[in-house]
């Protein structure tokens, strides 16, 4: 199985110089686990609100001791981890699995963006305001329809804080673009009623027909930035069409 190297770099910008604080864990890239649902993305989805715990630092505490205007808490990606025993990649099943785990898949343009603190005060996640434009995959617990307004959340903002500017950063899950369009796969969290979107390989910005992918490290040549938006559109909408099976579905009324 793929393994992914996450690096933990916190980094205080003080007269002096900076500070950095460095961890790493493993993380499975999101394109070969052995079983993705839906509520196992939904799990991951949360943390855009909660935060990382006692993995970083609170940036209340950052801000309030930096000399600096400017302070930044970064979580860069190393090299994929590959086995000689893992399977070639397989797009057709990748997207299907991306398609099935997700509570929906929408086209839609970001409309205003709003940075919050996580309830932990370890990082940031960004709200952002997106006018649909198309439903590819719809949910029945939230029912979306095209030219709706509807709130998606994503890890990483900046935000003023004790006199500060603080920003933090996913390397892994690169922000949205306001007053542009993109292809978003969801996860709905319900006890909050918002959707979050930050699944792997299922973020994508959409430009002069082309997709730039906002999920590294990209998992498949089908995926990368600069391939024919049109195209990968049209297989997102066959493969959410297809059946998917029950464990895969897991998380559903």
């Amino acid at each position: 199985m793929n393994k992914l190297i996450i690096l933990l770099v916190v980094s205080v910008l003080a007269g002096a110089g900076i500070v950095y604080t460095n961890t790493s864990q493993q993380q499975e890239t999101g394109s070969t686990p052995k079983r993705v649902t839906k509520e196992s993305q939904r799990e991951r989805g949360r943390t855009v609100f909660k935060g990382f715990g006692n993995s970083l630092p609170k940036l209340s505490i950052m801000a309030s001791v930096a000399t600096s205007e400017e302070v930044g808490t970064e979580i860069g990606v190393g090299l994929p981890m590959l086995s000689p025993s893992d399977p070639p990649v397989n797009f057709k099943e990748i997207l299907k699995g991306l398609s099935c785990s997700s509570d929906a898949i929408v086209i839609g343009t970001v409309k205003e963006q709003t940075s919050r603190l996580t309830e932990d005060d370890t990082f940031i996640y960004t709200d952002n305001v997106i006018s649909i434009e198309e439903v590819i995959k719809n949910n029945l617990e939230a029912p979306i329809q095209a030219s709706d307004r509807i709130l998606i959340s994503r890890i990483g903002g900046k935000i003023r804080l004790n006199g500060k500017n603080v920003t933090a950063r996913h390397d892994a899950i690169l922000p949205l673009e306001l007053n542009q369009p993109h292809l978003l796969f969801l996860s709905y969290i319900p006890e909050r009623g918002v959707y979050v979107a930050n699944s792997a390989n299922g973020s994508f910005l959409l430009k002069k027909n082309k997709i730039i992918n906002l999920t590294k490290p990209v998992v498949g040549k089908e995926f990368q930035s600069g391939n024919d938006a049109t195209i990968f559109t049209n297989e997102i909408r066959s493969s959410a069409a297809a059946t998917c099976d029950a464990e895969t579905q897991r998380g559903t009324k």
